[in-house]
């Protein structure tokens, strides 16, 4: 009988653990949906909204809001333990909307954190050149194939096992690519597979 018992309890602790892990997987499914939801309605409503980013423009150190933004990803560039190289001029200021401009850059950089390796390098340069500010962000991840690189910036094209792999909905690109439509900027990317991505932003300054 004893023996019986035994069994019984531990085909019971075998079904709790499997209901628990189900549980688990539900709710982490219910979560990456709810943040599905918030990236796509946030994105539409960039796409749709008529953005006069002529307001609110002020002085901006480009220096300060690279080491701001780093510092919102401290944990994921520890837990990576990836170096970090800013080659910026520590008096570059330019007269922008902070909002699309931080938007931007923090839109790149993060792509350049989450899909770089352990112990990876990310490589952060800024410059004023013909009338323009320049931001160049290269990273050592795992590259984008070239027949999927005509598909970046386009809302819903990303490939769906990377969602897997990063917990991501692909649209920061998205959002990249209108503020830069909305401003007259563009955006050249430059892959290659297990070697890195690099991203280069021109912004044209005409508030100076």
């Amino acid at each position: 009988i004893n023996t019986i018992i035994d069994v019984v309890k531990k085909e019971l602790e075998k079904l709790e653990t499997t209901y628990k892990q189900n549980i688990s997987k539900i709710l982490s499914n219910i979560f990456r949906l709810e943040s599905y939801v918030k990236r796509i309605l946030e994105a539409l409503d960039i796409y749709e909204k008529s953005f006069d980013y002529e307001k609110n423009v002020e002085k901006l150190n480009l220096y300060d809001i690279i080491v701001y933004i780093l510092s919102e990803f401290y944990d994921e560039i520890m837990k990576k333990n990836i170096k970090i190289s800013i080659n910026v001029n520590r008096n570059l200021v330019i007269k922008h909307n902070f909002q699309i401009l931080y938007r931007i850059i923090k839109e790149i950089i993060k792509n350049a954190i989450m899909y770089n390796k352990e112990k990876g390098y990310i490589f952060l340069h800024a410059y004023i050149k013909n009338g323009c500010l320049k931001v160049i962000v290269e990273d050592t991840g795992e590259g984008i194939p070239k027949n999927k690189l005509k598909e970046i910036g386009k809302p819903f094209s990303i490939d769906l096992s990377i969602t897997k792999r990063h917990y991501t909905t692909g649209m920061g690109l998205f959002i990249v690519k209108t503020l830069l439509e909305q401003i007259n900027g563009n955006i050249k990317i430059s892959s290659d597979i297990n070697k890195g991505t690099k991203v280069e932003i021109t912004i044209p300054l005409i508030f100076q």
